[in-house]
């Protein structure tokens, strides 16, 4: 919950003028970018829902190292093309905040809830492989923070004009 509330803090610094402008040229805007964590999280939740309740095997392996998953967004890697897509329709910088948090908590809640270690469990990432449930729950920390950084670059360029 502690990289939600950093995104939410740096997302209140945006001018409400520029909630829904681009961040740049083919980039999401700061409304767009909100919406986009809470709709991945409301995704990552659904894992913890369906995660299949066996252990990994050696077919299954991890394919990240835990140190590794803070990593994954360096060099500005795309989106999965047609997940998480925003829609532009979170207009108001309040609601979409509490949105986030709302979606940070039931995915907190939900992985809560696995009836076995979420080591011994895994599902598998569109890009990054199959992830444990613990990573699953750094992916989610590492991707919030990703996208905060795109806030801080906007909020960083207003500072300097």
């Amino acid at each position: 919950m502690d990289a939600v509330d950093r995104f939410v803090a740096a997302c209140a610094q945006v001018p409400k003028t520029l909630w829904a402008e681009p961040l740049a040229v083919d980039q999401w805007s700061p409304a767009e970018v909100i919406e986009h964590v809470a709709l991945s999280n409301a995704l990552i939740t659904a894992v913890f829902d369906t995660i299949e309740v066996k252990p990994l095997t050696e077919t299954r392996t991890r394919s990240l190292v835990d140190d590794e998953i803070a990593f994954l967004f360096y060099g500005g890697g795309d989106e999965p093309p047609g997940v998480a897509e925003p829609t532009g329709q979170w207009v108001d910088p309040a609601d979409a905040s509490e949105r986030l948090q709302r979606s940070a908590r039931m995915l907190c809640e939900r992985s809560s809830q696995v009836p076995i270690d979420l080591r011994c469990v895994g599902a598998r990432h569109p890009v990054f492989g199959t992830m444990d449930g613990v990573q699953w729950l750094l992916f989610a920390f590492a991707h919030t923070e990703r996208h905060r950084a795109d806030i801080r670059r906007l909020l960083k360029r207003l500072a300097t004009v």
